[in-house]
């Protein structure tokens, strides 16, 4: 399956966005020859998510040298990355000791297992959630341990792969995971589930934590952060910092051997995909920045993955027209374990069937409790225009 195949617009590649692409994924100590913005390289690294990342692993007198009094924006961004995966630790260890009362283990996913881990720099990768992975069938133990203590349900709709989120006042979201979505053992169609995982011997303690919390192998980790973010949100670069792909591809791993071996669980991404993710990242963490932005992004009529990739992180970032025209292509075919046909009929019921928190954050409170049921029946006809939109939005 050719997931990775956009069609980006040219984009510029100016000084400042090569600045934060070295300083980002090259050489910490690798010297940038070219003036630039300031001002600018801190509004695109904030805007692609990547400040922390930079005040993070570029050595202060460089950072210093280079960004002079912005400098401290970006370390700034930095130390409350810490603070902030810090405390989301901390609240894993509130929840494993709920979940003890249950003899419940769950595996930490995602960026907080990469932190748990010390896979990645400190205060470089941010996170936003727990995300755990549960047995199915404790997950309704689980659910009453949590809420007695104080977890309360989010009242959005289930997804296929995690429940309602639920949320704590003091401890943040979590969102408990039936699946990891898109991540399968070879020849199977259905995704990893914990109980499978486990037996699989895919999961690994984390130094520190209980021994009912795990995370997954590297493998692991790689696939998902690979179909999470170039499959489940590749067409929605504004729900999801795309750049944060490429940084865990270089954190756990961008050779070729790294990624057949994660590969061998995704079947939503090819091999010819993997390498061109691969090359990406090696070529980044190698400083081409340069390089890459004076290539061509077709060579003997066919498009460079490669190339074509990275436009396509930086373009559906900053592009209003080719943000809204990828919309088009995540209506169609979403990622799931079920059948194309019963997919996209549970994609369309979840679009249209909202509660009333999901209408109050799309459209704001109405003011009567009939405006709930006047949006609703709305609701249709606003999908199909923002599905005009989208199309117009894709010609131009």
């Amino acid at each position: 399956m050719k997931a990775l195949r956009f069609s980006p617009p040219e984009i510029a590649w100016t000084p400042e966005l090569r600045w934060i692409l070295a300083r980002a994924f090259g050489a910490p100590t690798l010297h940038f020859g070219e003036p630039f913005d300031v001002a600018e390289a801190v509004r695109l690294a904030t805007v692609f998510n990547l400040a922390p990342r930079i005040g993070a692993r570029t050595p202060e007198a460089v950072l210093a040298s280079e960004a002079g009094a912005e400098a401290a924006l970006f370390r700034r961004a930095a130390h409350l990355t810490v603070a902030q995966n810090l405390y989301r630790l901390e609240a894993v260890r509130a929840v494993a000791r709920t979940a003890e009362k249950g003899g419940i283990p769950f595996v930490i996913l995602k960026g907080l297992a990469l932190e748990a881990l010390q896979l990645v720099p400190p205060g470089a990768r941010p996170t936003s959630d727990l995300d755990l992975l549960v047995p199915e069938r404790l997950i309704p133990r689980f659910l009453e341990l949590l809420v007695t203590d104080g977890w309360v349900p989010s009242e959005n709709p289930d997804q296929e792969q995690h429940l309602d989120p639920l949320i704590h006042p003091r401890l943040g979201m979590i969102e408990v995971h039936r699946l990891i979505l898109g991540v399968r053992l070879s020849g199977s169609r259905r995704s990893l589930d914990h109980d499978t995982l486990s037996a699989s011997g895919l999961t690994q303690p984390i130094p520190g934590f209980p021994e009912l919390v795990t995370a997954p192998v590297g493998a692991i980790l790689l696939a998902h952060a690979l179909v999470h973010g170039l499959v489940q949100h590749g067409n929605a670069p504004g729900s999801y910092p795309l750049f944060r792909v490429l940084t865990d591809v270089v954190d756990l791993g961008s050779s070729p051997e790294a990624l057949a071996q994660a590969g061998a669980y995704l079947r939503e991404i090819d091999a010819e995909d993997l390498a061109a993710v691969g090359n990406l990242a090696r070529g980044l963490r190698s400083g081409l920045p340069s390089a890459l932005s004076g290539a061509p992004y077709s060579v003997e009529g066919r498009p460079d993955p490669e190339v074509g990739l990275l436009r396509h992180i930086v373009a559906g970032t900053l592009d209003a027209d080719y943000a809204l025209g990828l919309k088009v292509q995540g209506v169609f075919g979403p990622i799931s374990d079920l059948p194309s046909l019963p997919a996209a009929l549970r994609a369309t019921w979840q679009a249209l069937a909202l509660s009333r928190k999901q209408v109050d954050k799309i459209y704001g409170p109405p003011r009567t409790r009939l405006g709930y049921l006047g949006r609703q029946l709305a609701r249709p006809f606003d999908l199909a225009g923002r599905l005009v939109r989208s199309l117009a939005a894709r010609r131009r």
